[in-house]
Parts: structure tokens; sequence; C-alpha cells
């Protein structure tokens, strides 16, 4: 892990959803079976993030990606070759590891300011789960499916 150190192993739901972003892909487009270099590139990209990074194993991986064990590898093996070779590839991968295993601002902020910035960060998190509920409300109640029916 070359003296780096993981804060947190994301979820592979998380994951994708981060490289999915990193690469402009839709996670719709990553779990959809095409060849399209794009997607291809964005697979080998979660493939090496998540078996070198986050130390998952290659049967988790495997499992995941709904593939067979010689997809995974091959994916594993282009993936590393890439990095020597694509330059795009490469900085991208490097800004996820970097996100996940450096240190992040908050491990130097003191205590006191820590608490404050992750309560702020909370209620930010508890309105905009509110407005999606109210969201969910809405085009669950009786008059909008009613409107969407006439």
């Amino acid at each position: 892990m070359d003296g780096f150190q993981i804060l947190m192993i994301p979820s592979p739901d998380i994951l994708k959803a981060v490289v999915c972003n990193m690469t402009g892909l839709t996670q719709h487009e990553f779990n959809f079976s095409n060849q399209r270099s794009e997607t291809v590139l964005t697979r080998k990209l979660f493939v090496l993030l998540a078996m070198d990074v986050c130390q998952y194993r290659e049967c988790e991986v495997t499992r995941y990606m709904g593939h067979d064990h010689s997809t995974t590898s091959h994916h594993l093996n282009s993936a590393k070759d890439l990095l020597d070779v694509d330059k795009r590839f490469a900085n991208i991968y490097h800004r996820i590891r970097q996100a996940i295993t450096t240190r992040s601002e908050l491990d130097d902020m003191p205590r006191d300011a820590l608490i404050l910035k992750l309560k702020i960060t909370r209620i930010d998190l508890d309105n905009k789960i509110n407005e999606i509920d109210q969201i969910i409300e809405t085009l669950t109640s009786h008059e909008y499916t009613n409107q969407q029916i006439s």
C-alpha cells in the first residue's frame, strides 16, 4: 500500500458511484452490458481500486460485478498496465486513491471544531433527506397519481 493509510473502506456501491462520477459514466451505463471503451475503462478502474486500494478479494469483486473470474482477472491485469500508458486513467486512479488513503483536513482540526463541522454536515444531510421524503410523498400521493392517469 505504499505507506498510505486507509481512512475507510468504501462499500462497492460507494466506490462505484465515485468511479462513475470521476469518469462521467452513469451507474446505469456501468451496470449495462456493453463494450464501449469508456465503460470498460471505468470497470477496469473500479476493479483495480477495489482490489488494490480497498483490498477486496477477487471473488468479492467478481460477485459484485456479476462477471466470471477470468473477466475480473483480465480487468485487474489490464488496469495495472493502463496505469503506465494512459495518463487520464492514471490521473483518475490516483485522485480516487488519494481521497481514500490520505489524511483528510478533519484529522488536523481541533476536536470542538470537528464536532461542530460534523453537526453542521448532519443538519445539511437531514434537510436533504427531508426534501427527498417530501418528493416521495408527493409522488406517491393520491392526487399526483390521479393527475398522471388523466
